[in-house]
């Protein structure tokens, strides 16, 4: 099995494009370094999905969610 981050993530957008406003999501999964904070977690992921998509830079985060990545 792959090495997968230890934490899932999920973020939805609303974002306007060529056609009109849109709704959108990504998710992953991210390795939290020891004594990381939630908030730290959310601006390092959007950074990196901002710099990658750049449909999303000016984007409005409707939900964000980060959890444990085991069951």
């Amino acid at each position: 099995m792959t090495k997968q981050g230890d934490h899932f993530w999920f973020m939805s957008f609303v974002a306007n494009g060529p056609r009109g406003t849109y709704a959108t999501h990504r998710t992953g999964c991210f390795d939290i370094a020891q004594g990381a904070t939630r908030q730290a977690a959310f601006v390092e992921i959007l950074t990196s999905l901002r710099q990658q998509n750049p449909d999303l830079a000016d984007a409005t985060v409707t939900a964000f969610d980060i959890q444990p990545n085991k069951l």
